[in-house]
């Protein structure tokens, strides 16, 4: 938790409710965002099958880019819909760069996980991008 106010107009307590609204959310991997839980695993599924077809050349460029760049956004989407959330409920829109700023600070070890995915992902974009 941050012990300086980095928020222009909040109060430390104001902040700290904040942070607690990440802390509520849960990690990526939390079940307390089901939905976002199971957008993880079928991005999961999707980047594997996206990597297969591109091993094997099946299916044309097009749908292996396309499955990888829906699985990219897939595996994010609780790192995109957090930001978006919290601006929402707070009504203030500089919530939305805080978001994403210090979400992922809080789960450093999926964050990470998150990234080693998005950074497979791209690596099967560009390989699929390559690939007749």
């Amino acid at each position: 938790m941050p012990t300086d106010t980095v928020l222009d107009g909040y109060s430390l307590s104001e902040q700290h409710l904040i942070d607690h609204e990440f802390l509520q959310l849960g990690s990526a991997l939390s079940t307390q965002t089901p939905i976002l839980l199971i957008l993880l695993a079928l991005g999961v599924l999707g980047l594997i099958a996206a990597a297969i077809m591109t091993a094997l050349g099946t299916g044309t460029k097009t749908q292996r880019i396309s499955l990888a760049v829906l699985s990219m956004v897939s595996i994010a989407s609780k790192y995109l819909w957090v930001p978006l959330a919290t601006s929402i409920k707070f009504s203030d829109a500089q919530l939305l760069w805080y978001s994403l700023k210090v979400y992922s600070g809080y789960w450093q070890g999926v964050s990470l996980l998150v990234i080693m995915l998005e950074i497979i992902a791209v690596a099967v974009i560009a390989i699929a991008a390559r690939a007749r």
